[in-house]
């Protein structure tokens, strides 16, 4: 017996003694070093780490660590200067967490951390009312912060606040209650306080009391981009059981905004879920949404209802937007196992739209749209519809509707996901102020169009069809890096030239090929024509039914690559016809250019009866697009006039300036029978339009 209470003692003095032991050696230097260590262990990652400075105080009841930093791989962004902690820990014997001071003299935020990167783990279904009980009772009865500071606002401007608050965690649904208070250190006006509380029990009473306020020029409104920065005031109030909660938040911008939203809850039908339902008023300024501002101030209103289930899916939501200029509504759910958007969108007739599209007038624009299935792999259908739109005195059409179907064909997730998508379009009443143009385009064209949008950025065009009264455009393309890279081709033709004017007749058709490379696009076109009349009898000899146009020509690098402008070259340049052909090539940047061209007409006959032989003009012009420079020599071949042999005829032309003010020099020389003829002149254009010749 004596040697079972021996063993006893031992145990209980063990007991005892391991951690009054573990309590003296936190009073030393090494052992508090020793604790800071296990700290900073524990409490790192590979994307986060605790750095503790000294640890003083007498522990565990009353610790202080002088500094408190915590890096990320960008460095450190929180600092944490004289971090104090004063609490009970006997009173854990009671299940109670008794802080009487948590404090720190500054708190540095340098900015956000970096995100982890992690995706978030699916949850389990939300409990309703949440079940906000603790295993012990926390109670910190003073939280106070000498300095907050943070210096990520816009533009580099620090924020200094003192804070001051206290807060009760209970257990075993006992309330929850916090209070906070901010006030500036520079002494200015503006600040923050804050009353909440909640009873976990039955009816589950949430009350919210909040108040902010900052002068003009003030962080928030910086964060939001508010123009001039304007002062804030906002008040948030509530109060009630969750199944019938109801509160208010007040927003005012001055001279920008003033808001006032109200909310109330309720149960939702079968107790799934929580039925939500706000409805905002006020008054908006234009200033607010730039361009858009006068269209943002002719609205009077907004109502949204919902209902949040605990699985967290959206239900039987419903949004209407009452403005002066437009009415607006969505209905919808969001759910894992599908989710649905409906809404339409219509404009009323205001002032505002001519402040906001100047020129255009319509009587009315609608748009609807319906978007169904997996948020991963969404299809749906959107259509808009324009009534009797128009430019004064322009073009103006009495209808026009535009429909776009698409539909997810993999999971986004996947790396060739991608949206398959097929558009439609009819117009009506189409009048156009051009006689030919409304003769080609007539009075209902339409548009037809398919292909796909991948998630990287492929793009491919299966085809293009837009149908006209007298002329019909496709097209198709399979491009890479949203356009930058690929393949495309275009075709146009004219069924009936005749619409075009008096005395054209026949068809036409324009092909087209690109290819694209990184900034840079080559492209070859042709133009054909087909029992074609020029309605003129010496033009129809020359061109003959079926003359033929091609050219080869790239653009190498970006539009804004250089001031002068991208580089551009035309590699050929061919008309093929009865009497009539033609070679040639160009190079330029820009606007600076430098083009050769060979023309032959094989027979002068056609011009006059009276005329033989043939003529060769070479022309080599250069300097800029819009003023060019030309040397132009003509020479013929067997040239005879009314029967009279013309040998070696020959014209010379230098001339500059030819589009604003044509100057320079020309000369003729021939032998006419046996008599040479040679004669020259200087010519000047000035730019009031009278001509000059000397020579």
């Amino acid at each position: 017996m004596r040697r079972t209470v021996k063993w006893l003692l031992w145990v209980l003095a063990l007991v005892v003694a391991v951690p009054a032991l573990l309590l003296l050696a936190l009073q030393t230097g090494p052992g508090r070093s020793a604790l800071a260590g296990a700290i900073e262990r524990f409490a790192s990652s590979e994307a986060m780490t605790l750095s503790l400075g000294r640890i003083e105080g007498r522990l565990p009841s009353d610790m202080r660590i002088d500094r408190v930093r915590l890096a990320d791989g960008a460095g450190a962004w929180l600092e944490i200067e004289e971090l104090a902690l004063g609490w009970s820990p006997l009173a854990l014997i009671g299940g109670h967490v008794s802080v009487d001071r948590l404090a720190a003299a500054s708190v540095t935020v340098h900015r956000l951390p970096e995100a982890s990167g992690a995706e978030p783990e699916p949850g389990a279904p939300v409990q309703w009312p949440p079940d906000l009980s603790l295993p012990v009772t926390v109670d910190v009865r003073d939280i106070a912060v000498g300095r907050l500071s943070y210096g990520g606002a816009p533009g580099g401007q620090a924020l200094d606040l003192a804070l001051h608050g206290s807060a009760r965690l209970g257990q075993r649904n006992e309330p929850w209650r916090a209070a906070l208070t901010a006030a500036r250190l520079d002494g200015g006006a503006g600040g923050l306080t804050l009353q909440a509380g909640f009873e976990p029990r039955p009816p589950n009473r949430l009350t919210v009391d909040a108040d902010f306020s900052e002068p003009a020029g003030g962080m928030v409104s910086g964060l939001l981009g508010l123009p001039g920065g304007p002062a804030l005031a906002l008040a948030l109030h509530g109060d009630g059981p969750l199944d019938g909660w109801e509160g208010a938040l007040s927003a005012r911008a001055d001279g920008l905004a003033d808001l006032l939203i109200q909310a109330r809850t309720e149960s939702a039908p079968g107790g799934q879920g929580i039925a939500v339902a706000t409805r905002a008023t006020g008054s908006l300024v234009p200033e607010l949404a730039g361009p858009a501002g006068p269209l943002l101030a002719t609205w009077r209103s907004a109502e949204a209802r919902a209902v949040i289930g605990f699985d967290g899916s959206v239900k039987d939501a419903r949004l209407t937007v009452e403005a002066d200029a437009l009415a607006a509504s969505a209905t919808g759910r969001l759910a894992g196992d599908g989710s649905r958007l409906a809404f339409r969108l219509r404009t009323l007739e205001h002032p505002a739209w001519a402040a906001l599209v100047p020129g255009p007038v319509w009587r009315g624009l609608s748009l609807d749209g319906e978007i169904d299935g997996l948020l991963s792999e969404p299809s749906g259908t959107l259509t808009a519809v324009l009534e009797r739109a128009g430019l004064p005195g322009g073009p103006s059409l009495d209808s026009a509707s535009v429909t776009a179907r698409f539909a997810g064909s993999r999971p986004v997730t996947d790396p060739e996901a991608g949206l398959d998508v097929e558009v439609t379009g009819q117009a009506g009443g189409v009048d156009l102020p051009q006689a030919q143009a409304a003769a080609l385009i007539g009075a209902a064209p339409s548009l037809a169009a398919a292909g796909r949008v991948g998630l990287d950025g492929a793009i491919l065009l299966r085809s293009l069809d837009i149908q006209a009264a007298e002329a019909a455009l496709s097209a198709s393309a399979d491009l890479t890096g949203w356009g930058t890279d690929g393949q495309a081709s275009a075709a146009l033709e004219m069924a009936n030239l005749a619409a075009l004017g008096p005395g054209l007749s026949g068809r036409l058709t324009l092909l087209a090929d690109a290819t694209l490379v990184n900034a840079g696009v080559q492209v070859t076109a042709e133009a054909e024509g087909a029992d074609l009349s020029l309605g003129d009898a010496r033009l129809d000899a020359l061109l003959g039914p079926a003359p033929r146009l091609s050219a080869l020509g790239s653009v190498l690098g970006s539009v804004l690559g250089s001031v002068r402008g991208p580089d551009w070259q035309v590699e050929r340049l061919a008309l093929e016809a009865d009497r009539l052909s033609m070679t040639g090539d160009a190079t330029g940047q820009g606007e600076i250019f430098a083009a050769g061209a060979v023309l032959t007409l094989d027979d002068l006959s056609v011009l006059s009866e009276a005329a033989a032989g043939a003529l060769t003009a070479s022309i080599d012009a250069s300097g800029t697009v819009s003023d060019p420079a030309a040397l132009i020599s003509v020479t013929g071949n067997g040239v005879s006039a009314a029967g009279r042999p013309i040998a070696d005829p020959r014209l010379t032309a230098d001339l500059e300036t030819l589009a604003s003010a044509p100057r320079g020099t020309v000369g003729v020389s021939a032998t006419v029978g046996q008599v040479p003829l040679e004669g020259g002149a200087a010519v000047d254009v000035s730019n009031g339009g009278a001509w000059s010749v000397d020579g």
